[in-house]
């Protein structure tokens, strides 16, 4: 027959050619494969314990950040008493000029009342203008505040952020973050 030329020409033996497989075992066979991968999405999906916020605001306007518009970032309850570092992020566009931008970063929290303020200089560019932050479209840079700020479990609050240059408005920010992590010495 023809077919068995075709085999033959193929170097399999005529009498076994390949059946296809019925449905429902390559449905059984592909099963894995989906549910893989929605328990690997849960997996990544899964929060650092040691980081209670970390979170960034854009900027309103196109103009860039106006001094008038302050960033406030809520702290949810914490889960754990400890000492947590606060880190001010920020994004800016390639025509971002100035070496850096000071900041004043303001974390209040209730019961019991916790104040802490930190003014931050946070820098794009080294002394001879060469790029410190990360990016390509956008140069983004992280700094840490002085000290770690004690938080207990249950508390609360929120951070504030405000750029103390002496321009009103900073053209080319187009974020503003900052992140609350525990610091290393006091995670489980």
């Amino acid at each position: 027959s023809a077919a068995s030329d075709v085999y033959k020409r193929q170097g399999e033996r005529a009498s076994s050619p390949q059946r296809p497989r019925p449905m429902n075992e390559r449905r059984r066979s592909l099963l894995p494969l989906p549910l893989a991968a929605v328990l690997l999405g849960l997996a990544s999906c899964r929060p650092d314990p040691a980081t209670l916020v970390h979170e960034y605001r854009q900027v309103r306007g196109s103009a860039g950040w106006n001094v008038r518009d302050t960033i406030i970032i809520p702290v949810p309850p914490v889960s754990r008493d400890g000492d947590y570092a606060l880190h001010v992020g920020m994004r800016a566009d390639n025509n971002f000029s100035w070496e850096g931008v000071w900041v004043e970063a303001e974390l209040r929290a209730d019961t019991p009342h916790v104040h802490y303020t930190d003014t931050l200089f946070v820098r794009f560019y080294d002394e001879k203008a060469r790029p410190v932050a990360d990016g390509v479209n956008l140069l983004q840079v992280e700094v840490r505040a002085g000290k770690p700020v004690s938080l207990r479990q249950r508390q609360r609050g929120r951070l504030r952020l405000r750029h103390l240059m002496r321009r009103e408005t900073l053209p080319h920010i187009t974020d503003v973050g900052a992140c609350l992590r525990m610091e290393p010495s006091r995670q489980e």
